[in-house]
């Protein structure tokens, strides 16, 4: 695990994953597609996009709702997030809801992988 080097513009902490971690992402039109997690905070997510994204397909501002995390952060399933922005190959989303735990307790579980 290591700790993110943009962390000074963010509103929580954000941790890179040691192994890879992949999660689903539906868009409002119904359409999904498997995406890795590079890094998860408190308030959002980074996550590394399928080469077969076509483009216009997620958009800024966009809400999408994030499925299929491993079971120990389960209560992150089903969680609506924002697209805050899109670049090279990646998109930042930011949580729409505070989480059911604390910032200290996701980090905790988050240093289990």
């Amino acid at each position: 695990m290591e700790k993110d080097r943009n962390d000074e513009r963010r509103e929580s902490t954000r941790v890179q994953l040691d192994i890879p971690c992949f999660v689903m992402i539906k868009l409002a039109s119904g359409d999904s597609f498997k995406a890795m997690i590079s890094n998860i905070g408190y308030s959002g997510i980074q996550l590394d996009l399928p080469a077969a994204l076509s483009n216009g397909q997620l958009a800024p501002k966009a809400l999408v709702t994030i499925s299929g995390f491993p079971k120990e952060l389960a209560m992150l399933n089903n969680m609506r997030a924002k697209v805050k922005w899109l670049g090279d190959g990646r998109c930042g989303l930011h949580f729409e809801k505070k989480l059911s735990i604390s910032e200290e307790e996701l980090l905790d579980i988050i240093e289990q992988f």
